[in-house]
């Protein structure tokens, strides 16, 4: 990494998406506020394989009792295409809760399948919920 010149997360993960653990994973995210009830998430992917996918971001805002706060849908490449190196990607998320759980989820859109996640060592993660930021 550190002939890549890549900046790393504060906060790493090792999240891979996919039925073989195979499309893409999650590295990591850092968080800030950047206004009131609004924080800016960025989130470090890498893909796992050369051939496009079109997948999609599910993010869940939860508040200390696990309810939905907010949510967002919306093109993991935030239109951008298939990336072939370590990309990033930034979501505005707006609660009013001083901490909040974010539960993140990655889609398969040609199929509408949300995919499994598992670990780097393609152990099972049944829900992925990052505890991530106080305003």
């Amino acid at each position: 990494v550190y002939k890549t010149n890549v900046t790393l997360p504060d906060h790493r993960v090792a999240a891979r998406f996919g039925d073989d653990a195979n499309l893409v994973e999650l590295i990591g995210w850092d968080s800030a506020p950047i206004a009131p009830n609004i924080t800016q998430v960025k989130f470090y992917w890498r893909p796992l394989r050369d051939k496009p996918e079109p997948l999609a971001i599910h993010l869940q805002v939860l508040d200390e009792q696990n309810q939905t706060v907010s949510t967002i849908q919306d093109d993991l490449f935030q239109g951008k295409g298939w990336q072939n190196e370590m990309f990033t990607t930034q979501w505005n998320l707006q609660s009013t809760q001083a901490k909040n759980r974010l539960q993140v989820n990655v889609e398969q859109t040609r199929y509408n399948y949300l995919t499994p996640i598992s670990t780097w060592a393609n152990e099972k993660i049944d829900t992925l919920v990052l505890d991530v930021f106080s305003q």
